[in-house]
């Protein structure tokens, strides 16, 4: 494959040599334009017209080359803008008039326009305009001519195999599998890469169908591929753009959405086009937005992104798929129901309702709810394997394994090429074969082989955190789950991704489905998104997930289940988190409950997701501490009953949401001050008394005299505080010594969430000869363990300095959160055994004994003393 140019400025360059106009183009999307097609366009041979018809169908053109109404219609089709009016002009190709009207949502007007054609295009419009209206038989008869003619071989050029394969593709969904064992699929490739490698290689449309036919069976990383080439070839197709940003929503990366949202709308408002070229955006991109909402189950937000595409297309089948979804998230089941009758009168016996409905419900954990409306789906449209798919995976987060087998096996077996069935049953019959363990209140579920020795750690920290989460002190939830919750513990990074989603990639290590909580083995190895992690903490925070979605009937806001799992870690907020929270505060950022919800998916700045996790545990602490704890959970039950989250805030809190918010920032404002992150009322900030004193800030930091006159004046101002003591740690040669003991310990009162102080004087208590000084170290290594989530570094030094001081009970304890962290280190469990057996923890000795057996099996030595360990408990029992 030829390497594509990496830079645009080199390709445009290159355009510049054939044309100058060209360089001054904004609106090509990629930089990755394939080189060979600039060289097509430099060709000595072609003449001007020739040239220009080159970069028409390139996707680089530029405006003096739509010359047309045909040309400029071809262009508004690339890009995206299928209601632009020369779409409509009876100059243009009549192809593109049909398949513009198609992405309008107006298949009526698709089939009026190609009554008289003979094309193959024709024939593919056609067929999916039918299937479109739910006429699935006439869909398949449109398609039969395409069928002959590939069997006659009479369809010869690359752009005619696009097109027929894509034809014959309604035509599977439809009949399904006819040479059995996905003979169909692998036919369909077949074709593509004939036209693709042998017959046009720089032409984009069989790269296209590729990617389609790929997306369809779930291959996103092969899709993604041919999606890549198709932009090469043609950097301006919104086609290509658009199922990227489908892919990005799949794999919940909304970062890249709202990037391909973004360059979508360019494209649509490209000024390029020679009439009706006012900026209006893109419909696609809207659809897309609503799809990541829904996934975000955010009824309110999927609606609004759906108005402007159904003010101007009302009869756009997804769009009113996706807003009957939407309703339905929402509990309005009543809109929901009008929407689908409306769909129904467009689309007779068409499954694309009852699909996107059943869909979101499952993602919306209406687990109870889907499968009615899937179960439709799969009945209108019994060939295909989506909504058997879609059924499989939603009783797999259900926790119904054998009837997400049962669902799965039949969609694999209708289509033995989706991916996304094919990992899931793979997965599932998997689990089938792990081993268990069982608390009262847990289903453990782990492969055979090591994870043995981590599963055997979990059930006394699970009913721990079962106890505080349903609980009914400060923040617990005070309700329990119908049913024991399964927690899967997976090998790897791609297990997990596939217990979650179906597909092997996902950017987090442990989620909540409700009935469900799976989970990465918290060891280092192959394939691992990470290594060890606390995953006590990570399991309380996802319980709590299960927990409130349960009480809430499984809708709670985005930011208010975050907030409350955050709040139930029960670990303090980080220095991090702190000044992220007095930043947004200062800049007047902080969210109002529609926004924090929209943050999740479209942040306006880099940190606004971060910025969403720790408000939302921020407005959770606070309203316990005002209203009580008792006011969260009533919360939950008028969600539960369908209110929005405003709505359940004014209704139980018994004020409006914008009283609030006003309380909350002005109380907000006074937690900040007590953690040192904000001056008090009065006092000047750093920057203020810089500039009182006509001395820059950074003059200041290196001037003793301003800063210690400073901190006569405004005793323990934390800003000048902290410039004083980096200024006394540069004195000593930026190694820390007991000279700057004094500075530390004040920097640690006067701020108390900084992390520096405490990482400071452990560093030099440790460092000192005196053992007296070693415990000194031992409150600031609490304070840096209590806050860490990956290293079990700090821990095990304090189990060190207390098993060194005499304290058998606290080395014990240390060692267990070594444990807890790093659960399959030897190390570890050998310093958690010697622990446990000075602190006469004899079982807890014997289960790291016996975890050493498992990690080190060619070890004899952890097998004798774990048998003298089993001698010691027999006669400890008889007395």
């Amino acid at each position: 494959m030829t390497t594509p140019v990496r830079t645009r400025l080199a390709v445009l360059a290159a355009i510049g040599a054939l044309n100058a106009a060209a360089i001054a183009q904004p609106d090509l999307v990629g930089g990755d334009v394939n080189p060979t097609v600039v060289e097509r366009l430099a060709a000595p041979y072609l003449s001007d017209d020739e040239r220009a018809e080159l970069r028409l169908f390139h996707g680089m053109w530029t405006a003096d080359d739509l010359r047309t109404p045909a040309d400029n219609a071809r262009a508004a089709l690339v890009l995206g803008r299928y209601d632009h009016p020369a779409l409509r002009d009876a100059e243009a190709d009549v192809s593109d008039r049909a398949e513009a009207a198609l992405k309008r949502g107006e298949p009526e007007r698709t089939l009026e326009l190609l009554t008289q054609s003979r094309t193959i295009r024709g024939a593919r419009l056609q067929a999916e305009a039918l299937f479109m209206l739910g006429r699935h038989d006439e869909a398949v008869e449109a398609v039969q001519p395409v069928v002959e003619a590939f069997s006659a071989r009479r369809v010869e050029s690359a752009a005619d195999i696009a097109e027929g394969v894509r034809a014959l593709m309604v035509r599977a969904r439809v009949l399904g599998s006819e040479l059995g064992d996905g003979g169909d699929y692998k036919a369909m490739l077949a074709l593509l890469a004939h036209a693709r490698d042998d017959l046009d290689r720089l032409d984009w449309r069989p790269r296209l169908a590729e990617a389609v036919l790929l997306y369809e069976r779930h291959n996103r990383a092969e899709a993604n591929a041919a999606l890549s080439e198709v932009l090469a070839l043609n950097p301006r197709c919104a086609e290509a753009l658009a199922m990227r940003g489908r892919l990005a929503v799949d794999g919940f990366n909304f970062d890249a959405m709202n990037a391909i949202v973004f360059e979508l709308d360019r494209l649509a408002s490209s000024a390029t086009l020679i009439e009706g070229g006012a900026p209006i955006g893109s419909a696609e991109a809207r659809l897309i937005e609503a799809h990541a909402w829904l996934r975000q189950r955010n009824a309110i937000e999927t609606r609004l992104t759906l108005s402007p595409v159904l003010t101007r297309h009302p009869d756009h089948r997804e769009a009113l798929a996706l807003d009957a979804a939407a309703s339905a998230v929402g509990a309005r089941f009543g809109d929901a129901q009008t929407t689908l009758d409306r769909l129904e009168q467009l689309s007779p016996g068409s499954p694309i309702g009852p699909l996107t409905v059943g869909r979101a419900l499952a993602e919306a954990r209406q687990y109870d709810l889907a499968p009615a409306y899937l179960e439709r789906a799969a009945d209108r449209l019994p060939n295909d394997s989506t909504a058997p798919m879609e059924l499989g995976l939603m009783e797999l987060q259900a926790g119904r394994d054998a009837d997400a087998i049962g669902h799965l096996t039949h969609a694999t077996t209708l289509d033995p090429f989706n991916a996304r069935a094919n990992n899931s049953l793979t997965l599932a019959l998997e689990v089938t074969t792990y081993a268990r363990v069982e608390t009262p209140h847990f289903i453990v579920r782990h492969a055979p082989g090591i994870d043995a020795v981590f599963a055997a750690d979990m059930p006394g920290p699970l009913e721990a955190l079962y106890a505080r989460v349903t609980g009914d002190a400060p923040g617990g939830i005070d309700h329990e789950p119908a049913h024991k919750t399964f927690i899967d513990v997976l090998p790897d990074h791609q297990h997990f991704a596939v217990r979650i989603t179906g597909m092997p990639e996902l950017w987090t290590i442990a989620a909540s489905t409700g009935p469900i909580i799976a989970m990465e083995a918290p060891r280092p190895g192959p394939n691992k998104k990470t290594g060890p992690y606390d995953w006590a903490r990570v399991l309380q925070h996802e319980f709590t997930h299960t927990v409130t979605l349960s009480r809430s009937n499984n809708r709670i806001p985005h930011w208010m289940t975050e907030g409350m799992s955050v709040y139930l870690e029960d670990r303090p907020r980080d220095e991090r988190t702190w000044r992220l929270l007095a930043q947004a505060y200062s800049q007047n950022r902080l969210f109002d409950l529609r926004d924090i919800n929209i943050a999740f998916v479209r942040p306006k700045q880099p940190a606004d997701r971060s910025l969403a996790y720790a408000q939302g545990e921020w407005l959770i602490e606070y309203v316990n501490e005002r209203f009580g704890p008792e006011a969260p959970r009533e919360i939950l039950d008028e969600v539960g009953k369908g209110a929005s989250d405003m709505q359940a805030f004014e209704a139980v809190l018994e004020e409006p949401v914008e009283d609030f918010l006003a309380a909350f920032r002005a109380w907000a404002r006074e937690d900040l001050i007590r953690v040192g992150m904000r001056v008090p009322e009065g006092v000047p900030t750093y920057e203020q008394l810089c500039a009182r004193d006509g001395v820059s800030p950074s003059e200041a930091a290196g001037d003793a005299s301003h800063l210690d006159a400073w901190l006569d004046e405004f005793a323990d101002h934390p800003e000048v505080l902290e410039a004083r003591v980096g200024l006394a740690i540069a004195g000593a040669g930026r190694v820390p010594d007991a000279s700057v003991v004094p500075e530390l310990e004040r920097l640690a009162r006067v701020i108390p969430v900084a992390s520096t102080p405490h990482r400071l004087l452990s560093r030099v208590f440790l460092s000192s000869d005196d053992p007296e000084d070693h415990a000194r170290a031992i409150p600031h290594l609490a304070f840096l363990d209590e806050r860490e989530q990956s290293t079990p570094a700090f821990a095990a030094e304090l189990s060190r300095l207390y098993e060194q001081a005499g304290d058998t009970a606290a080395a014990h304890r240390y060692a267990e959160r070594v444990v807890m962290i790093a659960p399959y280190d030897a190390d570890g469990r050998e310093r958690a055994a010697r622990t446990a057996i000075l602190a006469g923890e004899l079982l807890d000795a014997r289960r790291h004994l016996a975890a050493l057996v498992a990690l080190e099996p060619d070890r004899a030595r952890h097998q004798q003393r774990l048998d003298a360990m089993d001698a010691m408990i027999e006669r400890a029992a008889g007395g």
